[in-house]
């Protein structure tokens, strides 16, 4: 018979190693592959720029598009560490912010901005 202790102390263990591997990616679902920042495509007339803001729990990841357009520029935002796309409308002579993380713990990615006027 194990005592209650060890038992317990195996169960933090268990799950260290869960969280472990969690936190390394071995348990990825979706979309794995790696989004490039070289993959923006917008016209010359559309900027955009990425910002970390700290919150007490972790980082805001914020993509802002300036568009400097004569019209209405349809954009798909994506980043490195959020994949998943955001569409967003920014009207012309505008300037929008997307959030596409929150809580990350860290402060470093990468935007994918793609738009169309």
């Amino acid at each position: 018979m194990v005592p209650c202790r060890a038992k317990r102390r195996s169960v933090v263990v268990q799950f260290g190693a869960i969280a472990l591997l969690a936190s390394l990616g071995v348990f990825a679902v979706g979309n794995t592959e790696p989004v490039r920042a070289d993959e923006s495509s917008h016209p010359a007339c559309i900027e955009h720029r990425s910002e970390a803001r700290y919150r007490g729990y972790g980082y805001q990841h914020i993509v802002i598009i300036k568009n400097n357009c004569d019209d209405t520029a349809q954009c798909k935002v994506s980043t490195d560490v959020t994949p998943e796309p955001v569409e967003i409308s920014v009207p012309a002579n505008a300037e929008r912010s997307v959030l596409t993380r929150r809580g990350a713990p860290g402060s470093a990615f990468k935007a994918v901005v793609r738009c169309s006027v």
